[in-house]
């Protein structure tokens, strides 16, 4: 009897050792020998351009190394490491730079103070940030963590295209603030109506189209131009009293 006791037992391990088997071989589970590597400084190819030491580097559509711009598509990397000149008869298809990743001190040209820290900050040039009421593209360049007389100080880990300026799909669930202009090319839908919380002249806004018919009163009032089909209807919205 014991000795068919241990043979069950001998079973059971084998069966459990084929189930781990077969996880194993369907990518169940398996240990990886994963390469690693700190990642701080990366090589990138390089467009035909010349780049300087110390200044923003950024890649741009094709995924080449350009100093950082305020121009469309651009994602920063970090801070070139060496001067390369990739221009005329020392142009190199393959040629790459060297970009550090980190926290970097650069020019303020946004006006940014201690309130700033953990915004955003956006490229004005290859040495200097700005915000993003300024830019023209807002190219994000890092994350502020500190700024003094010298510049502002920001970190470059973990950027790129997020934040950027025009999106597919807008969705707020809640309350959503926006400080500057929403500019909608397709259809916005609003599913509790509009509340309009300001006017552009003290009160009085005068109708912005030739056609739009007379008010009874203009105090509180904001001409909207509504499209529908091929028909722009043109309505008045008053501000809400508090």
């Amino acid at each position: 009897m014991k000795k068919w006791e241990l043979r069950v037992d001998v079973f059971v391990a084998l069966a459990v050792l084929l189930i781990v088997g077969v996880f194993v071989s369907q990518g169940f589970g398996a240990e990886l020998d994963t390469p690693e590597r700190i990642g701080e400084v990366v090589a990138l190819v390089q467009g035909s351009n010349v780049v300087y030491v110390g200044n923003m580097i950024a890649v741009d559509s094709s995924g080449l190394a350009v100093l950082a711009s305020d121009t469309a598509s651009l994602k920063v990397i970090g801070r070139c490491q060496a001067t390369s000149d990739n221009t005329g008869a020392e142009y190199a298809a393959t040629r790459t730079v060297e970009v550090k990743r980190g926290v970097f001190q650069w020019d303020n040209d946004g006006t940014f103070t201690a309130v700033h820290i953990g915004d955003l900050a956006y490229v004005s040039d290859e040495s200097a940030v700005t915000t993003a009421a300024l830019a023209s593209h807002d190219i994000i360049a890092g994350l502020i963590v500190d700024l003094d007389d010298d510049g502002v100080w920001v970190d470059t880990f973990a950027i790129g295209s997020q934040g950027a300026a025009s999106v597919t799909t807008l969705s707020a669930s809640g309350a959503a603030v926006l400080g500057s202009t929403l500019s909608v090319a397709g259809i916005a839908t609003f599913s509790d109506g509009i509340v309009v919380t300001d006017v552009t002249s003290a009160g009085v806004v005068t109708p912005a189209a030739t056609n739009a018919p007379a008010l009874i009163s203009t105090v509180d009032a904001a001409w909207i131009n509504v499209t529908i089909g091929s028909e722009v209807y043109v309505l008045p919205a008053y501000q809400l009293d508090d």
